[in-house]
């Protein structure tokens, strides 16, 4: 693909060439790839607002409801519904605004994390609450759901599942969550949607205000045509699942090896039993910023050094420096993502050139 310029309104030209070799699948997925073509579809079937009297609102109505249900049965969740949202963190923020006292497990997103400090508990809330990542998203730290449902006993359950919905199953009912926040985009789905699952019976505080929308817990028009993708590419991804996670499994496997036979001095960062879709370590002595920005403008290969909601920041997460030990050895920490989709020849390029860009640091 030869390299092509594009003007933006107002802007410079900037230069677009051939799209780089992608390790950043924890931070936003690739689009699957037939959401384009869905969403032309889509867009022909269903361009009308849900929330009219009209028989045409009605079929958007329909195929909001229809993504409900697909969602669900993904999860085994028919004892719940769910609260459309414009991603991920509005979902968590809108759960946390409806809890009281919680206790936040370690490992937790800042998505997670900063609401559960800054957001009013109601006064209402006669149970304790706990509030977990499924995935750790820098290290892929797995929680067992299940054993902390055990130790919590009746308190009530929130999820963040962004990073294993549709990688690894999500024990809803073994687990007895109460309520469970969603992404499209870390699935391949559009990025402008996400979803709060709630267990029925669990009363939610709106966050915002200004319509009656979604029984009046969450205003605004919904958007049908971005919610019956992020289903449509949920069904499709949650059917490969399992051969997606040996693929992945492989891909990890390939990446350790070759990195202790490449002779770089690194820290292993990720747990042995991390989710194998998530590998990081520390280049000890490293910048791991600076080595990410090198391997995107010289090598074409897309990483990053922890997740893009502390990158400007300036620091290393919380949760990073009490993996790796020490702000010091987080500073030097990058992370490598890997989708289904990578192969074992772009895991080769990678540690190829990790390698050149130590030596030319």
């Amino acid at each position: 693909m030869t390299s092509q310029s594009i003007t933006l309104p107002g802007g410079a030209p900037v230069k677009a060439g051939a799209p780089p070799v992608f390790f950043d699948e924890a931070a936003s997925a690739l689009p699957h790839p037939r959401l384009a073509e869905w969403f032309a579809q889509l867009c022909g079937e269903i361009p009308y607002n849900p929330h009219g009297g009209t028989k045409y609102a009605e079929i958007s109505r329909r195929r909001i409801l229809l993504a409900e249900e697909r969602i669900l049965r993904i999860l085994g969740a028919d004892n719940a519904f769910i609260i459309w949202t414009s991603g991920v963190t509005e979902a968590l923020n809108l759960a946390l605004n409806s809890l009281g006292k919680l206790t936040l497990n370690e490992g937790s997103h800042p998505a997670l994390a900063e609401p559960a400090t800054l957001l009013p508990k109601p006064e209402n809330q006669s149970r304790n609450s706990f509030a977990s990542s499924h995935i750790e998203s820098e290290t892929g730290r797995i929680c067992d759901l299940v054993a902390l449902r055990k130790e919590i006993g009746k308190d009530l359950l929130l999820v963040d599942g962004a990073q294993s919905f549709c990688k690894i199953d999500i024990p809803w009912r073994s687990a007895s969550i109460d309520m469970l926040a969603l992404s499209s985009r870390k699935i391949g789905g559009p990025a402008s949607i996400g979803a709060l699952v709630v267990k029925k019976g669990i009363a939610i505080k709106p966050l915002m205000f200004g319509g009656g929308q979604q029984n009046g817990l969450r205003p605004g028009t919904l958007d049908a045509v971005s919610i019956a993708l992020f289903a449509e590419v949920a069904c499709d991804r949650a059917a490969h699942q399992a051969e997606n996670y040996r693929k992945i499994t492989s891909l990890n496997q390939q990446l350790w090896s070759m990195l202790n036979e490449s002779g770089l001095q690194y820290v292993r960062i990720s747990p042995d039993n991390a989710y194998p879709g998530i590998a990081m370590f520390a280049l000890p002595g490293y910048e791991g910023a600076v080595i990410v920005r090198i391997l995107a403008e010289k090598e074409g290969i897309l990483l990053s050094s922890g997740t893009a909601c502390t990158a400007e920041t300036g620091r290393p997460s919380e949760n990073m420096i009490h993996a790796a030990g020490s702000e010091q050895l987080a500073r030097s920490a990058i992370r490598v993502s890997l989708s289904h989709t990578n192969t074992t020849a772009e895991i080769q390029q990678l540690v190829t050139a990790l390698k050149r860009t130590l030596q030319n640091y």
